[in-house]
């Protein structure tokens, strides 16, 4: 059943035979449908044209930046009806459950307190890989009022606009910022425990894995206005820097002592696979443990690269892992 007042923007670059699996999930769901695309050198525009999609190519002489084409796609849509009352965001690597948006729009009618739904998204083949298995770990929110949402996510149209949407000027890290805005303005958002759609992660191997999370990084960085994101460069300088810092000192100073400095790192894996309140079993949970650990390395090299850039005044663009599909 097509649905009349609720509109899809989706966003991508170079996502290929994803993007085509994705917007094959969202024709005929709704009558307005946009595809934003950042500058492809693949066949993205080519897949899209050919599902009869209205299309919005990002000029060039602007930064690439998901905050852009999510806030251009937006435009769009509203220039095209005044009926919109739900937007939903989703990106060219992600497929959407055919129920979703029935469901996102009976959950925000029924309850006009809640300004933003999200769902259950998983991993399009979790078991494909110990990096789709950590995505898909990632991925989960306990359902309930929530303070976050990732990219994906159904936004009353009112809301984002009241908001001004997005920061388009950020890299990375745009969804934290607007949440931000979102709960200082007093508007709620809810997770759900129905399934949102599927994400096709697309890292196979560690180096890209390494990529992303020095991405991440460079969004904390990147939104450090955020008190939470500057508590999070501080824990990332700590386990990546002081920490490696203060093991060299010991083991200079007193070897035994820099020796049983290494166990630092175990005992906070163990630590974090202690505390972790989520529906995964053991192996999971601990491989989870073991990345969130490692993932402080690349983070603070993302951390590092967003202040240097600043330093100097280079502008960053669109900071890209994976290849193209």
């Amino acid at each position: 059943m097509m649905l009349h007042n609720v509109a899809i923007v989706v966003i991508g670059r170079n996502e290929g035979k994803r993007l085509k699996e994705c917007l094959k999930s969202c024709v005929g769901k709704v009558r307005h449908l946009v595809y934003v695309d950042s500058g492809s050198t693949d066949n993205s525009i080519e897949v899209a044209e050919g599902l009869g999609v209205d299309i919005i190519r990002l000029h060039p002489e602007l930064p690439f930046t998901a905050a852009r084409a999510r806030n251009e796609g937006f435009e769009f849509l509203l220039g095209q009806s005044e009926e919109i009352n739900f937007v939903h965001f989703i990106d060219g690597d992600c497929v959407l459950n055919d129920e979703w948006l029935a469901h996102a729009k009976s959950t925000l009618s029924d309850q006009e307190d809640i300004a933003v739904i999200h769902g259950r998204l998983r991993e399009k083949e979790v078991k494909k890989s110990i990096y789709t298995r950590i995505a898909d770990i990632s991925w989960y929110r306990e359902p309930g009022i929530n303070k976050e949402f990732g990219g994906i996510f159904t936004i009353r149209s009112t809301v984002f606009k009241a908001l001004k949407g997005f920061n388009s000027e950020l890299i990375a890290g745009e969804e934290p910022d607007l949440f931000k805005r979102l709960l200082a303005d007093g508007r709620q958002i809810i997770c759900t425990d129905h399934l949102m759609g599927t994400h096709d992660f697309g890292i196979s191997n560690f180096k890209e894995w390494w990529g992303r999370s020095v991405r991440t990084g460079f969004a904390y960085a990147n939104s450090e206005r955020d008190e939470a994101l500057k508590n999070k460069q501080l824990r990332i300088s700590f386990w990546a820097l002081f920490i490696p810092i203060l093991i060299v000192i010991l083991a200079m100073s007193i070897p035994n002592y820099g020796a049983m400095g290494l166990v630092i790192y175990p005992t906070q894996m163990i630590r974090i696979f202690l505390k972790l309140n989520i529906p995964y079993g053991n192996y999971d949970k601990l491989l989870y443990a073991g990345a969130c650990v490692v993932d402080n390395f690349p983070q603070f090299i993302g951390v590092v690269k967003y202040h240097c850039s600043e330093r100097v005044g280079k502008k960053q663009n669109i900071i890209e892992y994976k290849k193209k599909k």
